[in-house]
């Protein structure tokens, strides 16, 4: 930082200690320049109290800003800008703020130097520390380290965050009270104290459940114990069958081995008998082969007799063939001749048929009229081609008249809806507030979709549902109400509230305005009936008053109530040309603060005079009274402001086409008469014209008919068959026909009888093959039976062979399974199997059904045991083993428990020890303040549950009438000077406990009663003149007459300006003489 700047801004850092002893930390000088109104100022502060007065707007909170800035505060401590380079005077682009707090063995001076950037538009801090440039966390270490809390409202209260403290719950002024006033290790615990309990809540869960687990384990494992002792005694059932089992497999072993050596004897005595069945056999083929020799010769001879027989059979068949088919040639002639003779019936039985139909014909056309009627059908079409012309035309007319009327209508549904518009008074509101403002218009279409969503009743922005009942009111109403809150949403229910805003604002991120409904103390919704006026309007009528603003409009009950409460239309009235006239005595006698009088037109004259709007304010200092007023502007959407001729004219245009309409439909219906008309005539006439057509083409069909038939009568005479000559012929044909087939019939005969000589022939050699064939088949037979005989005994052999091996390998699978349930290797006899096992052998019985009967004996009483499951054994060993664990991990819990529960014991010991002393403390003071005051206040630790650390709190009741009782401190109970009064008694009890170096509250002293704010100013100036008391500073726009004051106190008077004489040219003998003058004056 330069020097330069620094003398500008203040001294520089005072090296002297004042004579009045500050406090660690407090503050010591602070200056500014270029800061929010002011080019510069500095202040040299008291150690104990400074009142910081001055008219609003004159810059007192600029101090308080620059206290906060300059102590490294952000910028929503304030609640005023976001970004500190807002705070820059404007038109400079540089601010400086220098603080100088009080340290031994040297003050420290903090100097902060904010600048804007006008390119970019964004701002920077430079921090220095007794003139070194630093940084902001060294800046925050030492205002941390002097306990200054900027952010704690019990230390350092704003003028914007008054109603932040205001709203503070018990729970957030305890914590606020210990980081104000008690040693840090207090909060530390308090913190520490939540910690713990929601550990302990943890560990008492984790534990609690543990134990659950524990308990849920062991009950299972008692469920399951019975099934493991049943299982282990059905495994030694199970383990006695096996080891009869054992001795049972050796048994069979050996039954098997021994039935093997017999089966292995019957084998070889097979064997034997089917060897000499063999030799038998040998002899009988021989025989067979001799028999077979003889046979084929005989078969030779009665082969070559058999193809001679069938030589002459085929020459037979031949000349039978030969005779068959002479026969169908005789045949074929007989039909050919027939079908001839058919034909020529059918010829001429036809030819007399075309006779008669060509008679019948003629007939017909001699009857027929020989007039021609094609004229007559030409005069015909001709009327009618001309009554079609006239039936077209008509159509065409009746089209045009048709079109004419539909456009008619067209225009009269046209004149309805310009009608509608014109009477429509909230579409025009809502085109206006299209017009005025997008975003309420897309929120109020989006409503309209999604009514359903709502619990309660939600109201559509107020503009849209106000209904003037005089429309020269309506400039009133406007100008009463801002255009926001007309634009303004109404919900009943809170959570519709919040839903809307959620929806509108949040995801679509719309600017709009939600208001909720007035509800009492009750939560019940406020009624319109439940505002009243001060006054009924019948005796405000002798100042031209005729009613009030209410009562020219209606609305939903909700919206007239949030109107009421926000801006008592209820009580404002509306005045005439009377009040105009006398309007200085209406505004000094009548007692209104505020009401309107509406446009008047003069008489006699178009001049209309502007509504106006009259507001009366009385000082509460020296009860003058001010009068304002201004002209109000002229009304934009709450007027209907429809023009009646326009009206009048469109009503009148309708009419009109409707009257037109009327005409020309009569004059279709006419047109359509005739046109019925002329349809039937033609229809006639096109009746006459078919009948004249069909008589016409009646003539040309008989003569082309006759021609036909003609040419048909020619064509069947000129096919004429002679009959008798076709008969002559065929009688010629068949005589010569019958000649050969009696020659073929007599050479048959001859070969039929040569046939049956070759035939016996071929008999008697076939018996003598038959007979040799029988001898074969003997020998045949005596050779099969051999085989049969060797068959069977081979079968035999083949069975007595498998038995053998079947018992063998059945005897080796016995050895291998008995070896394998005793375990023996080499030895393949029971006796070989081992003493051990001989020895077991020996308790058993010997025979198989015997060991059979234990063996089901003993797996019959095992499957009584109920099987178990081996899963079911392993799972109860299983959690066995973990239940031993989990006894271990419960003991470990319950003695975590018990550490962390002595720990919570010790802090909540030291914690709740030097919190009920602080609160006795604050609740003394705070006891005798409100005692002071003539009421009675106390301040205690409130807790529901003591192991709740986290909803324990500071809980304040006052009581300000003798006839109340203690009443806890919130924002719904007591009224806004009383919870002022409460809130700075509260301050002023901390401050004797000196735990910060200095408090500021700003303007807390507004809605007070004179009488409270006099009697809190003096504990003020009482408690803080006190020894060993923080430095503290009172900011306000105002201070009563007469009050106390000592010398621990400074009163600074701010008057800053643009016309202020600079500080450098004030002498004090001037303002003493001015003083002396102005006394001088009042004397007289």
């Amino acid at each position: 930082m330069e020097d330069d700047e620094s003398y500008v801004v203040g001294s520089g850092q005072s090296n002297r200690k004042s004579k009045k002893k500050f406090t660690h930390g407090s503050i010591v000088r602070i200056a500014a320049k270029d800061f929010l109104t002011y080019d510069s100022f500095q202040f040299s502060l008291n150690p104990k109290l400074n009142v910081i007065i001055g008219p609003n707007g004159t810059g007192k909170s600029s101090i308080v800003c620059a206290i906060c800035l300059g102590l490294g505060g952000k910028t929503n401590y304030l609640a005023r800008a976001k970004d500190v380079g807002e705070y820059i005077k404007y038109g400079q682009t540089k601010a400086i703020i220098e603080i100088e707090l009080y340290d031994e063995p040297k003050n420290i001076l903090i100097c902060r130097e904010i600048v804007k950037h006008t390119n970019s538009n964004k701002s920077t801090t430079s921090w220095y520390r007794d003139g070194v440039l630093v940084s902001a966390k060294i800046i925050e270490e030492t205002v941390s380290g002097l306990n200054i809390q900027l952010s704690n409202l019990c230390q350092f209260l704003p003028q914007e965050k008054v109603a932040d403290f205001a709203k503070m719950n018990k729970i957030e002024l305890l914590e606020n009270t210990e980081l104000a006033v008690c040693d840090p290790q207090t909060y530390k615990d308090h913190m520490s104290l939540k910690d713990f309990r929601g550990s302990e809540k943890q560990l008492q869960t984790k534990h609690l459940s543990e134990i659950e687990n524990l308990d849920m384990m062991k009950r299972k494992n008692e469920r399951m114990e019975q099934d493991v002792v049943r299982f282990k005694e059905r495994k030694n059932l199970l383990e006695k069958a096996a080891d009869l089992e054992k001795k049972r497999a050796w048994t069979v072993y050996e039954d098997a081995r021994k039935k093997f050596v017999e089966l292995k004897q019957h084998w070889e005595q097979v064997k034997k008998e089917c060897n000499e069945i063999k030799k038998d056999s040998v002899s009988y083929e021989k025989e067979l082969d001799k028999s077979a020799r003889g046979a084929e010769e005989i078969n030779q001879e009665m082969r070559l007799k058999g193809e001679k027989l069938k030589a002459a059979a085929n020459a037979t068949k031949k000349i039978h063939d030969q005779i068959s088919a002479v026969e169908d040639s005789i045949k074929d002639k007989e039909i050919e001749f027939e079908e001839k003779e058919k034909y020529e019936q059918q010829r001429l039985k036809k030819l007399e048929q075309c006779h008669l139909m060509v008679d019948s014909w003629k007939k017909e056309m001699s009857e027929l009229s020989t007039t021609d009627v094609q004229p007559q059908i030409d005069e015909i079409s001709k009327e009618i081609h001309v009554g079609m012309k006239k039936i077209n035309n008509i159509e065409f007319d009746v089209n045009t008249l048709q079109e004419e009327n539909q456009g008619r209508v067209r225009e009269m549904k046209d004149c309805d809806r310009k009608i509608a518009h014109l009477n429509n008074l909230s579409n025009r509101r809502l085109e206006w507030l299209k017009m005025m403002n997008k975003d309420m218009y897309e929120a109020v279409e989006w409503f309209r979709k999604n009514k359903q969503n709502f619990k309660g009743n939600v109201y559509e922005p107020i503009m849209l549902l106000l209904n003037m009942t005089d429309d020269k009111c309506a400039e009133i109403l406007e100008n009463h109400v801002a255009v926001r809150d007309m634009m303004a949403f109404v919900c009943e229910n809170p959570e519709d509230n919040a839903l809307l805003v959620s929806e509108l604002r949040g995801k679509r991120k719309l600017k709009i305005n939600v208001v909720k409904a007035p509800r009492d103390r009750n939560g019940k919704l406020i009624q319109p009936k439940d505002f009243k006026p001060q006054r009924p309007i019948e005796q405000l009528s002798d100042w031209g008053f005729t009613s009030y603003l209410r009562e020219m409009f209606t609305a939903p009950d909700p919206v007239m109530s949030f109107l009421c409460k926000q801006y008592g239309v209820h009580r404002v009235p509306i005045g005439t040309q009377k009040t105009m006239e006398i309007v200085e005595q209406v505004t000094k006698h009548s007692g209104q603060n505020l009401f309107y009088i509406p446009s008047i037109q003069k008489p006699r004259s178009k001049e209309v005079i502007p509504g106006i709007r009259f507001s009366v304010r009385k000082s509460k200092y020296s009860g003058n009274s001010t009068v304002a007023n201004r002209s109000l502007k002229q009304p934009n959407y709450l007027t209907t402001n429809v023009d009646p001729d326009q009206i009048l004219e469109v009503e009148n245009r309708k009419k009109e086409l409707y009257k037109l309409n009327q005409e020309v439909t009569e004059k279709i219906a006419d047109i359509q008469r005739q046109k019925k008309v002329l349809e039937k005539r033609d229809n006639e006439l096109r009746s006459q014209k078919k009948e004249l057509q069909q008589l016409k083409s009646r003539k040309k069909t008989l003569e082309n008919n006759i021609q036909m038939k003609l040419k048909t009568i020619e064509e069947l005479q000129a096919s004429t068959v002679d009959i008798e000559s076709l008969r002559k012929d065929l009688r010629k044909s068949l005589g010569k026909i019958y000649m050969g087939k009696k020659q073929l019939a007599l050479k048959f005969s001859k070969n039929i009888k040569e046939c049956t000589i070759l035939s016996l022939d071929k008999a008697h050699t076939t018996v003598k093959y038959v007979a040799a064939i029988a001898e074969k088949n003997k020998i045949e037979e005596k050779i099969r039976q051999g085989h049969a005989r060797l068959l069977e005994s081979r079968k035999k052999l083949e069975q007595a062979e498998g038995d053998k091996k079947d018992s063998q390998l059945r005897a080796k699978q016995l050895l291998v399974e008995a070896k394998q349930k005793t375990g023996g290797e080499n030895c393949d006899e029971m006796r070989k199997v081992g003493e051990d096992l001989m020895k077991l052998f020996s308790t058993l019985p010997d025979t198989v059904e015997e060991m059979d009967t234990l063996i089901h004996d003993f797996r019959a009483r095992a499957e009584c045991c109920t099987a178990t499951d081996p899963q079911v054994v392993d799972e109860y060993n299983r959690r066995q083993r973990e239940i031993e664990v989990l006894q271990k991990r419960v003991d470990d819990l319950q003695s975590r428990l018990n550490r962390s529960r002595s720990e919570i014991d010790e802090v909540r010991t030291r914690w709740l020890t030097c919190l009920k002393k602080l609160v006795t403390e604050i609740n003394g003071k705070f006891s005798k303040y409100f005692a002071q005051m003539g009421c009675a206040g106390e301040v205690d630790l409130h807790a529901d549950n003591p192991e709740e650390y986290d909803k324990y709190g500071i809980r304040i009741r006052v009581k300000f009438r003798s006839s109340s009782s203690l009443q806890e401190l919130n924002p719904f109970r007591q009224s806004g000077g009383e919870r002022s009064v409460s809130t700075m008694l509260y301050l002023m009890a901390l401050q004797s406990l000196r735990k910060c170096p200095f408090r500021l509250v700003d303007e807390i002293n507004q809605g007070m009663d004179p009488y409270n704010e006099r009697r809190v100013f003096e504990i003020i100036v009482r408690s803080s003149s006190e020894r060993d008391t923080s430095q503290y500073f009172l900011i306000t726009p105002k201070l009563l007459p007469n009050l106390t004051y000592n010398e621990h106190m400074t009163v600074h008077c701010i008057y800053n300006g643009h016309f202020m004489l600079p500080c450098s040219q004030w002498k004090l003998s001037r303002f003493k003489r001015r003083r002396r003058h102005l006394r001088y004056e009042d004397d007289d």
